[in-house]
């Protein structure tokens, strides 16, 4: 859902690697939504701004090899 509270809403992906890389294609930053914390890491806390269907994207390196692309997964965010 939309919120502007602490600590938003939690996506994860694998643990136990480094560089994660979370991007947001077709929302921007400050716009649609906010970084609560996690960015960098395999856990993030993010608070939309807007509603609608969102794209969650990322990336991470695992053995010294990162993946071609990031591994995507669309929401739905509620107003």
């Amino acid at each position: 859902c939309m919120n502007n509270s602490s600590p938003g809403d939690e996506y994860s992906t694998d643990p136990g690697n480094s560089s994660y890389t979370w991007t947001f294609p077709g929302s921007t930053l400050g716009v649609d939504y906010s970084i609560v914390s996690g960015a960098g890491t395999d856990k993030i806390y993010v608070n939309w701004k807007t509603s609608g269907t969102k794209t969650i994207a990322v990336n991470y390196v695992k053995s010294l090899c990162s993946a071609a692309s990031p591994t995507q997964m669309t929401v739905t965010v509620n107003p």
